[in-house]
C-alpha cells in the first residue's frame, strides 16, 4: 500500500435530460452501468462532471478501473469505457501530505509536490501526466 492516494473516474451514466434521445434499450443499458459503477462504490465528484472512486491501494484501483470499463462495455459507446482513468493524487515527498491536483508546493511545509501521475490500469505502469 501505498501513502498516494488514487482517483479512479468515470463519465457518468446519464438519463437525466435524455428522455426521448435515447431508446428503451440503450436506458436500460445505462442504467446497468449506473448500478454498476455504485456497486463499486463510485460516487459523485464535487461538480457532477464524473464519477469518483478513491483509494489507497493501487491494485484496488486498477481492478476497481478495469470493472468500470467491462460495466461500460455493454454499451453502444466504447469510448466512455476507454474514458475510465486512474490519477495519482499529488503527495510531498517531505511530509507526506496529499496536495490538490493544482498545487505546485505543498501547504504545509513548501517543498515540490511529487506530480500527479496516471496510472494504466491494466498494468499499474505509472506515467507522468500530460
Amino acid at each position: 500500500m501505498s501513502g498516494r492516494r488514487y482517483w479512479v473516474s468515470s463519465p457518468p451514466a446519464l438519463l437525466e435530460g435524455m428522455e426521448g434521445e435515447i431508446d428503451e434499450a440503450d436506458e436500460e443499458k445505462l442504467e446497468a452501468v449506473g448500478g454498476a459503477l455504485a456497486e463499486l462504490g463510485f460516487m459523485e465528484d464535487r461538480d457532477n462532471v464524473q464519477l469518483v472512486f478513491k483509494t489507497r491501494d493501487l491494485e484496488q484501483a486498477c481492478e476497481v478501473a478495469r470493472a468500470a470499463r467491462a460495466a461500460w462495455a455493454i454499451t453502444d459507446n466504447p469510448l466512455d469505457g476507454d474514458s475510465v482513468e486512474i490519477t495519482a493524487q499529488p503527495e510531498c515527498p517531505r511530509c507526506g501530505r496529499l496536495g490538490r491536483f493544482r498545487d505546485p508546493f505543498c501547504a504545509s511545509c513548501g517543498v515540490p509536490m511529487l506530480p500527479a501521475e496516471d496510472i494504466d490500469p491494466d498494468t499499474g505502469a505509472v506515467r507522468p501526466r500530460r
